[in-house]
């Protein structure tokens, strides 16, 4: 029996949990929070709304505590699922829910970047724990994989197979304006994309410096139509004034990218998509999963250095100035004044080994300008 693990049940989680309970073919399914009582609850609604529907998934829920790596192993080497979908993180990145406008503005404008630490902890500790338990899964992370693939990589640990969301979630954007455009069907409308996470942000926020680089390919019904289109304007398209929610209204979107990775793998799909941090590198990428193998695929046109390049200019706009070899992130000075404005938070330097630390000041930092 196929077995596919959900661990975190906010936003992301919880939609993706819906969507899954009513997916064809699934067998089983094993969520999993650190709030046994609104995570149980959250599972038996996600279940009963699916037999609406005619789906009877085996379905159960378990708490786990990833900041308790020993626990969570022994859970996990209990269950041993096939593939594990995460969606975990240690800090919310919709500060604009719980903040006054004025500091919302100064912690979006120093970007994803100061907050990587945060982004990191639990991914990793779940890593550490699927080490521990000695079983072999294939997890599918949610966790900002446009830096925190990199970072774990060139760390030597051991990373996720595939990440979620940001490109991916710009691709039908676009696929739905081409085929409005020139009145063809969406699902005859291929779009090959390379851009880092912040093009999400630019394209509602519009920050100085010009539009975030990118690189984009058209195609509909195997033929190049890039040309007839004004990809500046597909891609402004996709802000949340035109064609998407935005905040916590976009988490149906991110889940339903994490659904289709976490499907893919555990049926072995062979599918194009888009996804941030493939290979280790920077940035999003279009990539080709086949045999559970995950190889970029570029266009004709497209080489690999051009969409490194794009994706380290992007980094540099999201407030991370370098991610070296040894894992260690650098930030920009832009940023780090940004974020000591706003919560009293600075750090120029990440190394690996320190981000657990640097994570619990930012928390702190970031909880008590909540607070206030």
């Amino acid at each position: 029996m196929k077995h596919l693990m959900v661990v975190g049940l906010g936003h992301v989680g919880s939609w993706a949990t819906e969507f899954l309970m009513r997916t064809p073919g699934l067998e089983k399914l094993t969520t999993a929070d650190i709030n046994e009582h609104y995570g149980s609850r959250r599972t038996k609604a996600a279940l009963v709304g699916a037999s609406h529907l005619g789906y009877y998934p085996e379905v159960d829920f378990k708490k786990i505590d990833l900041m308790n790596v020993s626990q969570s192993a022994e859970l996990l080497k209990g269950l041993n699922p096939d593939v594990i979908l995460s969606t975990v993180s240690a800090i919310t990145p919709y500060p604009g829910s719980v903040v006054s406008q004025d500091i919302e503005d100064l912690i979006e404008d120093a970007g994803t970047g100061p907050f990587l630490s945060a982004q990191l902890l639990l991914i990793n500790k779940l890593m550490q724990a699927i080490e521990q338990a000695n079983i072999n899964p294939y997890v599918v992370n949610a966790s900002f994989g446009d830096g925190t693939h990199a970072v774990l990589k060139k760390a030597g640990v051991r990373t996720p197979n595939l990440w979620i969301g940001n490109l991916d979630n710009l691709v039908p954007i676009v696929r739905m304006q081409v085929s409005k455009q020139i009145n063809v069907k969406m699902r005859d409308v291929k779009v090959y994309l390379v851009g880092h996470h912040f093009n999400n942000v630019w394209c509602t926020r519009h920050r100085p410096g010009g539009m975030c680089p990118y690189l984009m390919k058209i195609f509909v019904g195997g033929k190049d139509l890039t040309g007839q289109f004004n990809t500046d304007e597909l891609m402004l398209g996709t802000s949340k004034e035109k064609n998407r929610l935005g905040g916590n209204d976009w988490a149906s979107l991110t889940s339903s990218s994490a659904v289709k990775h976490a499907i893919a793998f555990l049926n072995g799909i062979e599918l194009f998509t888009h996804s941030p941090g493939p290979k280790a590198y920077i940035g999003g990428y279009p990539v080709y999963i086949k045999n559970n193998e995950v190889e970029i695929s570029l266009q004709e046109g497209i080489t690999l250095e051009q969409a490194i390049k794009i994706n380290e200019e992007g980094q540099y706009r999201d407030g991370t100035e370098k991610i070296m070899d040894d894992g260690t992130a650098i930030f920009t000075d832009e940023s780090v004044l940004l974020m000591k404005k706003a919560i009293g938070f600075e750090c120029k330097f990440m190394k690996f080994n320190e981000h657990e630390q640097i994570a619990k000041e930012l928390l702190i930092k970031m909880n008590a300008r909540l607070r206030k």
